[in-house]
């Protein structure tokens, strides 16, 4: 008569000392892991909210032409000049930049392509100092948009629009934006 041979079999004390190890072996790993993870950041500065200077909606310009450089706080950005005229009458005519630092709250809405109309030069907007879209129109006046939406947050959000303009044709530069959710681009929501 055969035999049948028992399963074999482990005390409970062998089961709970193999998991006491697995659970030391995980602690140590851990306080490794957090350890190192705080070398890291010990030399990360901290930048406390109060830090940073408040947003306020509208549009910071600094414009340059002919070695002139001027400085202007704007309500809204929708440039519209024929050739040669500079975006202000303290400059001269011809050759002008100006970037313009817009700010605006996106509301509800949380993802959006960036644009803008755009004539008459070449165009960069940056995001945090990343390029979002380049563009260049001549005297055809285009309507441009990032193929990318950006994600954005629910307080200010902070756009610089770069127009370099040759003097040749007229300008055209106005913000705009298309949330996910919009059939068509509209003006950025500036005050």
């Amino acid at each position: 008569m055969a035999t049948r041979a028992e399963p074999h079999r482990t005390s409970s004390t062998s089961q709970w000392i193999g998991s006491a190890i697995a659970i030391a072996v995980t602690l140590v790993i851990a306080v490794i892991i957090l350890r190192k993870a705080r070398e890291v950041t010990d030399h990360v500065p901290v930048v406390v909210a109060s830090d940073r200077p408040a947003l306020k909606a509208g549009v910071e310009a600094e414009l340059r032409a002919n070695g002139k450089v001027m400085h202007a706080t704007l309500e809204t950005l929708d440039l519209t000049l024929g050739p040669g005229q500079p975006p202000d009458a303290q400059l001269t005519g011809g050759k002008w930049e100006g970037r313009f630092a817009v700010t605006f709250t996106p509301g509800a809405v949380r993802l959006a392509r960036i644009g803008a109309r755009l004539r008459g030069g070449s165009m960069i907007i940056m995001r945090n100092n990343n390029v979002v879209l380049s563009d260049y129109a001549g005297d055809e006046e285009r309507t441009v948009l990032a193929t990318v939406p950006l994600s954005l947050g629910r307080g200010m959000q902070q756009l610089t629009y770069i127009f370099n303009s040759d003097g040749r044709f007229d300008v055209r530069l106005q913000p705009l934006w298309q949330p996910e959710d919009a059939a068509d681009p509209q003006p950025l929501p500036l005050p």
